[in-house]
């Protein structure tokens, strides 16, 4: 995996309160793991290596429902577990709009959960894709991506772990005026006994949504495949450190608030080691020191190194 992705990845973690160096890098890793196993789903197009298990309750009638899910642990099993409570292998999948990219994907996961995906696009499109999946009997998924919506700019914020996440409601908006009752799906795991749980909430509102998704992230952030960009919708409190970080022979560093990466020379790649070790050797003043020298000599505003 690309080392910018890993520098965006752990600096997120970092903003979400993950502050130990230690955690925050394991926390990184649990997350690589996780992508790669979707990955592997991919090439395979099958989740027979896969284990899982659906909680009891998972309801075994579509009509009327709108089962959504968001890019948590191993979503696409949520897909899998659908069809086999219901019996249902055709499922309709909302989508903001029908991307190459995204259909290929979508396709390529339904095929590995042994199910067929029709998409519809918002708009028009959409009423009649949900009138025809009633007609047939058929499933009614979406994958949301945060900001949790379709179309336009978000007009909602909720509180998020120390900050707050920018959201938008058209799609909660759409399926009251449909009819639908939302039905949330999260692909947990159990680490005891190493297999994906999907976890199933009949819920009320998109702060409800907000509130699951906060306690889900806070219990295992690694599983949150978004961790690459929830820089984009949410403001977390707290210090931001920098990071420095090596590509090749280059040197670099990234502060872990803005994610804003700055090329510098080894001699200050060095000093902000020095100052890392400092702090951990319990010599937090001399690290001090050496972060103010740097500030007088750059234009970087260095209060702590990751």
């Amino acid at each position: 995996m690309h080392k910018v992705t890993n520098v965006s990845v752990l600096s997120n973690i970092v903003r979400l309160g993950v502050t130990d160096r230690q955690h925050a890098y394991s926390t990184l890793r649990r997350w690589r793991r996780i992508q790669n196993v979707t990955k592997q789903v991919l090439q395979a197009r099958t989740t027979d290596s896969v284990r899982w298990r659906a909680d009891a309750g998972l309801p075994t009638q579509p009509q009327d429902r709108l089962f959504m899910s968001f890019h948590y642990g191993l979503w696409y099993i949520n897909l899998a577990a659908m069809a086999k409570a219901t019996g249902c292998h055709r499922v309709y999948c909302l989508v903001g709009e029908i991307h190459p990219s995204y259909n290929d994907r979508m396709a390529a996961m339904a095929r590995a959960a042994g199910i067929e995906i029709v998409l519809i696009s918002g708009g028009i499109a959409m009423l009649r894709g949900v009138r025809q999946a009633r007609a047939e009997g058929a499933l009614m998924f979406v994958l949301v991506d945060v900001p949790w919506g379709m179309g336009g700019e978000p007009d909602q914020r909720f509180p998020f772990l120390t900050g707050h996440i920018d959201a938008r409601s058209a799609l909660f908006t759409f399926a009251e005026r449909a009819g639908l009752q939302p039905h949330l799906l999260v692909a947990d795991y159990d680490e005891a006994q190493r297999a994906t749980v999907i976890r199933h909430h009949e819920i009320d509102s998109q702060s409800e949504c907000f509130t699951l998704l906060e306690r889900y992230v806070a219990d295992k952030p690694w599983l949150w495949e978004r961790l690459i960009d929830v820089h984009k919708y949410s403001s977390q409190s707290g210090e931001r450190p920098h990071l420095p970080f090596k590509v090749a022979n280059d040197f670099y560093v990234a502060d872990m608030a803005s994610l804003q990466v700055s090329r510098v020379n080894r001699s200050l790649y060095e000093q902000m080691l020095e100052s890392r070790r400092l702090a951990s050797q319990g010599r937090p003043a001399d690290a001090a020191s050496l972060l103010e020298h740097i500030h007088a000599s750059t234009n970087l505003a260095v209060r702590s190194v990751f």
